[in-house]
């Protein structure tokens, strides 16, 4: 017997555990504060340097496919063990904002199997993502044009800003009279080999932790749902091309002990996890991205 859910709510939260970092490493990759959650990493850094910033204040994704599944799910079986509540050849914006709740508009009236384990959500989305984010230092930094102990996402894509150019970056600094967060795009057609050595950059074409928090997997895929492959010659780095269309990713339900949908469910409330969202990159010359990072989604029944 099938449920019909027609309520669903799509609501932001304050903490990411970041796909870049496995186990609980978050502190690896952290950026320092103190009690007044300012921002003390020391970013004047001649080779260049990054960290997670924390109060991210959106984030974006664009879904075409949107399930709950009975297994983590992987490219060779995720359509098989999901169910889908969206499943479309237009993509959804799913907008989420700390701290605020919203529902999600552009999905039906939606059918999941009563009295069955769900253990794992999946998204099928675009490779780019957005984030916005604003950060407050202790001390004054760069931005592409300005100077303050304020920096903030500009609206800049990643692929067009380079470290060594200043009017190329896509962080800009101020006052907080000043800031004005946009959305930065990046296009995730590689991620860090998650297996490699974690002091060095590995491009790989997946990044899965099937023991982390119930499971999570990040898989590329190309135009026709197959594991996205290089297009450029080996030896591999992160210029090297792709054919990579979608990033399929995989999330534990509850750290993997799931839901079960019965006759009483009235919708889902869908968990999106936004802070921690922000790569903040830095050298000597200034903040000079901010683009997205990783993100985590729950699903509890309402």
């Amino acid at each position: 017997m099938n449920t019909l859910i027609t309520n669903k709510l799509f609501r932001a939260l304050a903490i990411l555990l970041l796909l870049t970092f496995s186990g609980g490493a978050i502190a690896k990759g952290e950026c320092t504060y103190n009690a007044q959650g300012q921002v003390t990493t020391d970013t004047d850094v001649a080779d260049g340097d990054w960290c997670t910033e924390r109060d991210s204040m959106a984030r974006k994704v664009s879904a075409y496919k949107f399930g709950l599944c009975t297994e983590l799910p992987y490219a060779n079986n995720f359509q098989s063990v999901c169910e889908f509540i969206y499943e479309s050849d237009t993509a959804l914006d799913l907008i989420a904002e700390k701290g605020v709740t919203s529902s999600v508009s552009g999905i039906g009236d939606i059918f999941l199997t009563q009295d069955k384990l769900f253990t794992h959500s999946v998204l099928l989305l675009d490779y780019r993502s957005a984030t916005k984010g604003l950060a407050e230092f202790t001390e004054a930094q760069t931005g592409r044009t300005g100077t303050g102990t304020y920096c903030w996402s500009n609206g800049r894509s990643h692929e067009v800003t380079f470290k060594e150019t200043r009017s190329t970056f896509s962080a800009e600094c101020g006052t907080l009279e000043e800031s004005n967060p946009q959305w930065n795009e990046r296009s995730y057609h590689l991620f860090a080999d998650a297996d490699a050595d974690p002091d060095v950059d590995t491009p790989a074409l997946e990044r899965n932790f099937p023991n982390w928090d119930g499971g999570w997997t990040n898989i590329l895929l190309d135009s026709n749902l197959d594991a996205a492959a290089f297009t450029s010659s080996a030896p591999y780095d992160f210029d090297s091309t792709t054919n990579t269309k979608y990033w399929l990713a995989g999330r534990g339900i509850d750290s993997g002990r799931g839901i079960t949908v019965t006759s009483s469910t009235s919708g889902l409330d869908i968990q999106f996890k936004v802070s921690y969202g922000v790569f903040m990159s830095y050298n000597n010359t200034g903040i000079w991205s901010m683009s997205p990072a990783g993100f985590d989604l729950n699903i509890a029944l309402k």
